[in-house]
């Protein structure tokens, strides 16, 4: 989005003129941050791990609670390589023995894998309801006819300063134009650079709509006790999606319930409103249903998304059919044929002298790690999905079984002499070269999710990745153990999420391991 298309959806922007009463605004509204997000503390960043390290037993007891919670839970990060310098020096200029297949490997992901998943890589859906993160700025605004600014959470007093800015005209809910209210800068910004990314990403809108989308402000609105949000005559024209932002207050009832080809998102935000914003998002060919608020001061804000670019096919139906295709993993005919011809490319490669000689199990990392076991293909996010089912296609044909697996790798390795470059700039130690390679399979899942090793198997080949050595060496080692007499070092990375092609002939070798 460009700089002038921003400033044409400043709608709803904070008046301030003086940067220093913007600055006591911000001061006088903020609520009070978890520790460990005040940048100004300085023990920002430290772990708690004994009942001395906190304030109090309940918060000694919440925390011990929130773990064990944890532990029961799926856990899903991000696997990638987070760009880290390799620590062994030969890494760094290292060939990929498997740099064939892992290119068409990952032009095929670029074919099957719509932009419409971001990082995010959430599931789609023709609505979306959350409350904004930990991290959101405070919110206030300038109500034209009020002196001062209006903080939030809404208390009574202010919510009636406002409506007594309007004759009652008993009719559905208190509406101004957005004209006449002011929502303060900082979060104006969090709303452009975080909430409407995530609405993208939720709502499964393409790149090329997505950059090409103006956010506009339509109208503010206070629902009270008995009263019923009506936008009908809201929606921006061309919109292809509304936005509704609930600002914090004390209040219940006023759900939203919204419908699309028989299937119905309900989302009930009073719980999440009293200390936080909570925004809902739809395409505008659902059905919405607004129910009427039973006790305080529902207060919204109503935004259209209306494309701007120079495609005439990119509307609200043609959104949500790429938004379905892409839930049930159909492609177009274009993308069909481009697809078939990696997907041979692929086969030939597995098929390839280099692959069949070497006969033993090979690595294709996913884009997320998750818990296992435990875990089955339809656990894994969306990207994820699409890449182990296109990949189980292919090892069907060429004599592999694949599998859901997770791999720790550990490097040996020979310090620098170089002193001057023994330890890079995070304390890690740098080493010259690998002495030995080890990649260690942690459990193996069948299709039930069920681990088929009774232990951890080390892995024969020091050249297991298609993705080559080079992206683990991206990764920072988790642990390392120095010793400091002989010059060498052990590196442990984090264990990680892998597809694991494991040959037909060697299959029974790991069965007779679980027998």
């Amino acid at each position: 989005m460009t700089q002038q298309e921003e400033d044409e959806n400043t709608i709803v922007i904070l008046s301030d003129d003086d940067e220093e009463e913007e600055q006591a605004l911000n001061d006088s509204t903020k609520r009070k941050r978890r520790r460990f997000e005040n940048e100004e503390d300085e023990d920002e960043g430290e772990e708690y791990d004994s009942i001395e390290d906190y304030d109090s037993m309940e918060e000694y007891e919440a925390y011990e609670s929130f773990i064990k919670s944890a532990e029961g839970q799926i856990f899903k990060s991000q696997t990638l390589p987070d760009d880290h310098e390799p620590v062994v020096l030969s890494e760094r200029d290292q060939e990929n023995v498997w740099k064939d297949l892992d290119t068409i490997l990952t032009d095929l992901k670029q074919i099957c894998i719509p932009d419409s998943i971001t990082l995010d890589d959430v599931e789609t859906n023709f609505a979306c309801g959350i409350p904004v993160k930990d991290n959101a700025p405070d919110i206030a605004i300038n109500v034209e006819g009020i002196l001062g600014p209006i903080t939030f959470p809404l208390c009574p007093k202010d919510a009636q300063r406002i409506l007594d800015t309007t004759p009652d005209k008993n009719t559905c809910c208190f509406s101004l134009d957005t004209s006449k209210v002011l929502l303060n800068l900082t979060f104006q910004e969090y709303l452009f650079e975080t909430l409407l990314p995530e609405i993208y990403s939720y709502l499964g809108v393409s790149k090329e709509a997505a950059e090409n989308t103006l956010l506009q402000a339509n109208q503010f609105y206070i629902c009270q006790k008995g009263k019923t949000l009506n936008i009908s005559q809201t929606t921006s024209k061309g919109a292809y999606g509304t936005v509704m932002l609930i600002l914090p207050s004390d209040y219940s009832g006023g759900h939203v319930q919204i419908d699309y080809q028989g299937e119905t998102c309900l989302f009930q935000p009073e719980t999440d409103t009293f200390h936080e914003s909570y925004y809902i998002a739809w395409y505008n060919d659902t059905t919405t249903n607004f129910h009427p608020v039973t006790s305080g001061y529902q207060t919204s804000i109503i935004l259209s998304l209306i494309y701007t670019g120079q495609d005439p096919t990119i509307n609200t139906a043609s959104l949500q059919k790429q938004r379905i295709m892409i839930e049930n993993g159909y492609l177009n005919p274009t993308q069909e044929a481009k697809c078939k011809v990696l997907m041979d490319q692929a086969i030939q490669s597995f098929q390839s002298e280099l692959v069949k000689n070497h006969q033993e199990p090979l690595l294709y990392f996913l884009k997320y790690s998750y818990a296992l076991p435990g875990i089955t293909i339809d656990h894994l996010k969306q990207s994820d999905k699409i890449t182990t089912d296109l990949l189980q296609d292919i090892a069907s044909e060429t004599g592999y079984n694949m599998y859901l697996g997770l791999v720790q790798r550990t490097v040996d390795a020979q310090v620098s002499e170089v002193d001057d470059y023994s330890i890079d700039e995070e304390g890690i130690h740098l080493a010259q070269t690998v002495l030995k390679d080890t990649f260690t399979l942690v459990s193996l899942n069948d299709e039930e999710g069920n681990n088929i090793l009774p232990g951890p198997v080390i892995l024969p080949s020091e050249n297991p990745m298609i993705q080559g050595v080079q992206w683990f060496a991206k990764c920072k080692p988790e642990e390392e153990d120095y010793n400091e007499k002989e010059k060498k070092i052990k590196y442990i990375y984090a264990k990680r999420s892998a597809l694991v092609f494991i040959p037909k002939s060697k299959l029974d070798s790991f069965v007779k391991l679980k027998k």
